[in-house]
């Protein structure tokens, strides 16, 4: 049995009565009975004793039918009260009632259970029956929900206004046993997400479609109550379901609606973004982005339009160009980053130089092998500004791109770079901080600057050469530099009836300007010896030096020379600067090259033998006088131009020997060349064939290294299984991927596949499987011709910067000048370029459009 708490009380003076008196009826009345308003579900309700002190025992009146269950009796007296004697109003039958004490000597005071609002003032309770009014009912709002209420006779003497207040703090702490034991209730979160209709405020929660179709229910109206049972009943109530199918019915068209607006946003967003691709591939200059969208909408582009949905969102400042950019820089990083994490290895080329706002700035490019196409790829990677031009900065700096692009230092099997020091040196420069990390490094000084220092050099040791360098370039001077001597220039060629060939000038740093310089002056040699002698007559003395040279023998025939040699070496260089060039394409091309040059110190070349045996014929050349001038000492002028033409030749000959020596790595690397495989029926040369150059590799790759920092670098390649493996890859090449049939102009020939061809033919497309067959040999062969033989990748990036940092664009940051170096660089078609990718990234952000 529960007993209750002792409630406190208040001391009793002449001027404070005890609370039992309020409730103290006149002696003369007659007991009023208890009504009893309670269902026949409800469960007994304990009978409140509210007599005083002084009062006699009243009996308990027991109005319940013989089904009842007994009511125990609520005893509401305190510990000093004498025992009132409990009156037995049941039949013989009835089974014995024990009387509830629900009090104990420790309990706190049992508060007063309130049914009105919060914002409600206590209203005391009166009693305005007469004596002869029958007792009146107890009204019951509780909800169903509520846990039964004891009923407490409140009738009050109406003389003791006083008191009333009083009987009302009585009527607060008399609360039953079940109230007492039902902790507060708090509103769950995780009912929003159970309830997709429910809808919580902070005070009150609500049916959200209900309250929006207009329905009557307590929950559109909103409730404290916060019950999961109420919220598991209002389902199936008519109001919802009502609500429910007009929200269900107008569902559709509200779908509809949405697609309609994200179709808009998505249209918008990438006409955007291809405006802004368009002006940095074009190389515009980003201030003209927004005039190009106004020019757009002006001619009824509705994407375009859609950019102004809000009242004042344009989408036209620089901001929004620059967030555009980053999207579309995104994509291409990703694609990039992707394909080089997937491919077994690279190779990286590094170049510095200073743009035009005196920057320095490091380059970095790199070349991989595209997995699932077998493809070799070289492409832009960074550019990054850089304090000085440092070895230990500029490797610093490269470091720090290989990681932001998660690329190990392992990874990187070449290094492409020019020849200075700072990059070449195996001590410490660039080369060396790279061996100290990777020893299987290959650092490859670029061909193509090779090329041009070996002619460079041998023209400086010759003065006969060196002077019709000067001849080439007094020419341009000149004419070039003067608008009206151009202008007269032109109108003579047209007299003429000459093709003009714009007039170049030579530059000592550009592998090609000195071939075409040369040949621009033989092209117009007419027009220049006819323009040079009306100037010379008029008495100009620069014009009276160019015409004398112009018309002898010696210089023009060094000209001729210079020209059928810059011919071979410029070919050789346009080879060199190919893309995706290999070694064994160096290989071949140098030696064609060598073999062109040994044969003019025999045999005049083309250019050269037309001169002469035109002079030595006519004595004109080109309709135009040729004076056989007798040099210094009377040397005869032919036999002068034979003498120089030798030593020239000569000079240029070992220094190409001595900048392309025959390095044995790289010559094994030929193993990969069908075109150097034996014939197809004899197998017995095939079996023997290659074993040495295969040899030389993997000494190189399959074997342990030790860096100057005395780390121990694992091999790439496992001998034993790459030994075993190549000779069925040489039976698969010399029958299957030597080569094709093809047909140029009607004439078919036999061309043998060139290693990179020969890999993508091998392990591509239908042809995959053979990269898990010949997997060391395939490893193998990507770690040879993913070399960088050369570094033009890295000065068509500065051309590039160049071109976007101009003179009026100097403030472009490193950042910015990147991106626009991507975007520019990779030239990706418009149709090719994935710009739902980037309208995916930029509406990442719901704010925009």
């Amino acid at each position: 049995m529960r007993k209750r708490g002792k409630a406190p009380t208040r001391k009793r003076g002449k001027a404070q009565p005890a609370i039992s008196s309020f409730f103290k009826k006149s002696d003369h009345d007659p007991p009023a009975p208890t009504v009893d308003t309670r269902s026949d579900q409800d469960p007994p309700a304990p009978t409140l004793d509210t007599r005083s002190d002084q009062d006699p025992p009243a009996p308990t009146v027991d109005t319940r039918s013989d089904q009842d269950p007994p009511a125990p009796t609520v005893d509401t007296r305190s510990d000093q009260d004498p025992p009132t004697p409990t009156v037995d109003t049941r039949s013989d039958q009835d089974p014995p009632a024990p009387t509830v004490d629900t009090r104990s000597d420790q309990d706190p005071p049992a508060p007063t259970v309130d049914t009105r609002s919060d914002q409600d003032p206590p209203a005391p309770t009166v009693d305005t029956r007469s004596d002869q009014d029958p007792p009146a009912p107890t009204a019951d709002t509780r909800s169903d929900q509520d846990p039964p209420a004891s009923t407490v006779d409140t009738a009050v003497d109406p003389r003791s206004p006083k008191k009333r207040k009083k009987a009302s703090d009585s009527e607060e702490n008399v609360t039953s046993p079940s109230m007492q034991e039902e902790p507060d209730r708090k509103f769950c979160q995780s009912w929003l997400a159970e309830f997709e209709w429910l809808v919580y405020d902070g005070d009150v929660m609500y049916c959200a479609w209900c309250r929006q179709y207009k329905q009557t229910s307590n929950l559109a109206t909103g409730t404290r109550s916060f019950r999961k049972t109420a919220l598991q009943k209002h389902p199936p109530t008519g109001a919802h379901v009502t609500a429910k199918a007009a929200r269900d019915k107008r569902q559709p068209s509200v779908i509809r609606g949405m697609k309609e607006v994200d179709r808009k946003r998505a249209g918008a967003a990438e006409a955007a973004l291809r405006t802004v691709y368009w002006l940095v591939k074009e190389e515009v200059a980003n201030r003209k982005y927004a005039s190009l969208l106004e020019l757009q909408r002006e001619q009824g582009l509705a994407e375009v339009k859609n950019l102004n949905a809000g009242r004042n969102a344009t989408h036209t400042s620089p901001t929004t160009f620059n967030e555009l950019l980053r999207c579309l820089n995104e994509v291409v990083e990703r694609r990039v980053t992707r394909e080089v994490n997937a491919s077994p290895c690279v190779a990286i080329g590094i170049d510095e130089s200073t743009d035009r706002s005196s920057e320095k700035h490091v380059v970095v490019v790199v070349r991989y092998v595209r997995v699932h196409t077998a493809e070799l790829i070289t492409t832009f990677l960074k550019c990054e500004k850089v304090n000085d031009g440092k070895a230990p900065t500029i490797y610093g700096t490269t470091r720090a791109v290989l990681d932001n692009y998660g690329i190990p230092v392992r990874k990187v099997l070449g290094l492409g770079m020019d020849g200075a020091a700072v990059m070449s040196s195996d001590m410490n420069g660039v080369t060396g901080l790279l061996h100290r990390d990777n020893p299987f490094a290959l650092a490859v000084h670029c061909v193509c600057h090779r090329l041009q220092l070996a002619v460079s050099q041998a023209a400086k040791n010759i003065p006969q050469i060196k002077s019709t360098s000067l001849l080439v370039d007094s020419i341009y001077n000149y004419i070039m530099l003067s608008p009206n001597r151009l202008a007269e220039f032109n109108a003579l060629v047209d007299v003429l009836g000459e093709e003009y060939l714009k007039l170049k000038h030579s530059y000592e740093i550009r592998w090609l300007s000195m071939g075409e310089a040369v040949r621009s002056v033989i092209e117009n040699f007419r027009s220049l010896a006819v323009y040079t002698e009306e100037q010379a007559a008029e008495g100009d003395p620069v014009a009276i030096g160019l015409h004398q040279q112009l018309t002898s023998f010696l210089p023009m025939g060094l000209l001729h020379l210079l020209a059928d040699v810059l011919d071979a070496t410029n070919h050789l260089s346009k080879i060199f600067q190919y893309r995706d060039i290999t070694f064994s394409v160096l290989r071949s091309e140098l030696n064609d090259c060598l073999e062109i040059l040994e044969g003019m110190r025999g045999v005049d070349g083309i250019k050269l033998a037309r001169f002469v045996t035109s002079v030595q014929d006519t004595g004109n050349y080109l309709e135009t006088p040729i004076t056989m001038r007798v040099g210094r000492g009377g040397q005869d002028p032919v036999e002068t131009l034979n003498a120089v033409k030798t030593d020239f030749l000569d000079r240029l000959l070992d220094n190409l020997r001595a900048r392309f020596p025959q390095l044995d790595l790289l010559d094994a690397m030929k193993v990969f060349e069908p075109q150097q495989y034996p014939d197809d029926d004899d197998n017995i040369a095939l079996a023997y064939w290659g074993r040495h150059e295969l040899n030389v590799l993997l000494n190189h790759y399959a074997e342990d290294k030790v860096s100057r920092d005395g780390n121990i670098c694992e091999a790439y390649i496992n001998r034993l299984m790459c030994e075993g493996q190549f000779g069925a890859f040489k039976q698969a090449v010399a029958t299957r991927y030597k080569g094709e049939q093809r047909e140029e102009n009607g004439v078919a020939w036999f061309h043998y596949y060139r290693p990179n061809e020969l890999l993508e033919k091998m392990f591509a497309g239908d042809n995959a499987y053979n990269q898990r067959i010949f997997g060391e040999v395939f490893k193998l062969m990507c770690y040879s011709l993913v070399v960088l033989v050369s570094n033009a990748e890295a000065e068509r990036v500065f051309s590039c910067q160049n071109r976007i940092k101009t003179k009026t664009r100097t403030l472009l940051g490193i950042e910015q000048l990147d991106r626009l170096i991507r975007l520019s660089y990779a030239k990706i078609p418009m149709a090719d370029f994935d710009f739902a990718a980037a309208r995916e990234i930029y509406l990442q952000d719901p704010r925009r459009l």
